[in-house]
């Protein structure tokens, strides 16, 4: 055993070390001899556990640790629930519990500790749900505070909107979420609601925050992305001047206040209108390798070249176009920095520069060239998702080592050697698809496989693997985490495509269904889960949603969480919900609840 005291609740092996062994020397010594024989045995035993060490916990009462905490559900961003009620063979008793509406709807994975539910809203608020009783314990307007923090400008007006959606991370009574207007890093307590703090990320009036943080040994990691590839769209709008950042913060609780530990850009100064701009950090939550202290994240494509280094790119005649620029240049790379320091361990660049904005759009719908669209647009093949860290299993990861696995946005996915950044393997699992992209959002990851939705919002035809199927919407696919070779791959069902991340648990993958179906722009509000056999593919459950399904599935014993809706994306209408399912004879629908108070966004 350890050794502690301190009134920490550590273990102190010196108590009682040498005080006690007399006293049952002392019993034996006074009692009669047949007594003495008679609880010989427990006196004895009582004997042995005087000898053990005794744990002074005079600190505070210890939390619950979460269920499923932040985007990834836990450190190695991998939404993977090994042990749960929900499975092959209880799916077909799937119920619905809970069925709480929200305007807008709710697109982040939920955070669960005990039995409460935390998620924010698309109409811009932060709720604690007990999934049990079906019920709001409280919820706290993100949207007034944000109103409150400062007045938009017109392009924060426009394209930002006041609201956060990533999943909150768990750190005792103490919450964290970021938020798209203003690029905040919110403290909230987890009791009431009441916000503690805040600290912004990145100081430009684009920057957003779409990554989920990760708290780890005191720290909070979390990075920046931004809405001005969509500013681009307004041709007054003066492209492009934002920078990606990534960031480890602290937090007093005793002071309410952030202190930021370190801070590490995506692009080399100078950095600006015609100069290095992009390198936006999206999706999913950082993931931790604890055993060598590095956390890893993966970046976006930049927004314009500097005209010095496109003309030099323009004059090389051979694929050495690195030698143009700077290697601090992080764009659409993997990076594993140091958790203490921020320094960099290791960085895995994938493309070519990648110049692209929504305005490069405009030819696709019959319009002419845009001044915000950069001179030569690339592929726009950025990650929108953060690595997952898997730990060696017994052979199930290449060369039995530890690795990191992501995909891309051209519909790659990678696993690399955590140590150093090596490829293991690079599989296509779907086509190349601009401004959506192929892999997106996060996978989930067991021990032996990665399951992935290829979303080709494109509707390009391509063919399944290994079955050869021709298809024209999204699919879910698996991956041998050992070899990079298809288990299998299948169609969503009813030529629907999906957005959603998968969930793993036990022996099923749970994922969201919804956006439109047939031709690009036809948009639906129909969503669903289905529930797929992790072995095969086969499908055995589909439930509906109200409305279409981005987010993910959080998984906790017998119950199945998810928000559905999202914004008023697509055109979808104002409508939205969370709701709770749960397995082996639920108990039917509880009382709808209060409707979740509407502050609303637009």
């Amino acid at each position: 055993m350890g050794t502690c005291a301190n009134g920490r609740g550590k273990w102190d092996g010196k108590i009682f070390k040498g005080r006690y062994k007399a006293i049952p020397v002392l019993l034996f010594s006074l009692l009669p001899p047949l007594i003495v024989q008679m609880l010989r045995p427990t006196l004895l035993l009582a004997s042995y556990l005087l000898s053990l060490p005794i744990a002074h916990c005079h600190g505070p009462h210890p939390q619950l640790q979460p269920q499923w905490s932040g985007w990834g559900a836990n450190i190695h961003n991998d939404r993977y629930i090994a042990n749960s009620a929900v499975n092959s063979h209880s799916i077909s008793t799937l119920t619905p519990h809970c069925h709480q509406a929200f305007p807008y709807g709710v697109s982040a994975t939920p955070a669960l500790r005990g039995n409460t539910a935390y998620f924010p809203t698309w109409n811009g608020l932060l709720v604690a749900y007990d999934y049990t009783t079906c019920t709001i314990q409280w919820q706290t307007n993100i949207t007034a505070y944000l109103n409150s923090y400062k007045v938009p400008d017109r392009y924060q007006a426009a394209f930002a909107s006041p609201v956060s959606r990533t999943s909150p991370q768990l750190d005792g009574p103490t919450l964290y979420i970021g938020t798209l207007r203003y690029a905040l890093l919110l403290a909230v307590h987890v009791g009431s609601g009441k916000v503690l703090a805040n600290v912004q990320l990145n100081p430009h009036p684009l920057a957003i925050a779409t990554m989920s943080p990760t708290f780890h040994d005191g720290r909070i990691f979390i990075g920046t992305s931004s809405v001005e590839e969509a500013a681009t769209q307004d041709v007054t709008y003066a492209c492009c001047s934002f920078v990606g950042n990534f960031a480890a913060a602290t937090f007093d609780r005793r002071q309410n206040k952030f202190e930021t530990q370190w801070n590490r850009t995506m692009l080399p100064e100078p950095y600006g209108v015609e100069l290095w701009s992009g390198g936006a950090i999206w999706g999913s939550q950082p993931a931790i390798d604890e055993k060598r202290g590095q956390v890893f994240i993966a970046t976006g494509n930049v927004y314009d070249i500097p005209a010095d280094v496109q003309g030099c790119i323009d004059r090389t005649t051979n694929d050495n176009e690195t030698a143009c620029y700077p290697d601090t240049v992080w764009q659409e790379s993997v990076i594993a920095f140091d958790i203490g320091t921020g320094k960099v361990n290791w960085i895995q660049r994938l493309s070519a520069l990648d110049a692209w904005t929504l305005a490069c759009l405009a030819p696709l719908y019959g319009l002419p060239p845009q001044p915000t669209c950069p001179p030569n647009p690339g592929p726009d093949a950025d990650f929108g998702m953060a690595p997952s860290f898997i730990p060696s299993h017994s052979h199930t990861t290449p060369h039995n080592s530890d690795i990191v696995v992501v995909g891309q946005k051209n519909g790659f996915l990678y696993a690399l050697d955590a140590c150093n950044g090596t490829i293991y393997w690079s599989t296509l699992t779907g086509p190349d698809s601009s401004s959506g992209g192929a892999l997106m959002w996060g996978v989930a990851v067991d021990e032996g496989r990665v399951y992935f939705t290829a979303v080709n919002p494109g509707l390009a035809v391509w063919t399944l693997q290994p079955s050869g199927m021709n298809i024209s919407n999204s699919a879910f696919g698996a991956i041998e985490l050992s070899t990079g070779k298809f288990a299998w791959e299948v169609p969503v069902p009813g030529n629907w495509t999906s957005f959603a991340p998968p969930t793993v648990t036990e022996d099923v993958v749970l994922v969201g269904v919804g956006g439109f179906q047939g031709a690009v722009g036809t948009p639906s509000t129909r969503g669903s889960v289905v529930a797929l056999e992790k072995g095969s593919g086969k499908l055995p459950k589909e439930i509906a949603a109200d409305s279409v399904m981005y987010g993910g599935v959080a998984i906790e014993g017998k119950y199945a969480m998810f928000g559905a809706g999202y914004a008023s994306n697509y055109q979808s209408p104002a409508v939205g919900s969370f709701n709770v399912y749960q397995v082996v004879g639920g108990r039917g629908m509880k009382g709808m609840g209060k409707r979740g108070a509407e502050a609303d966004p637009q």
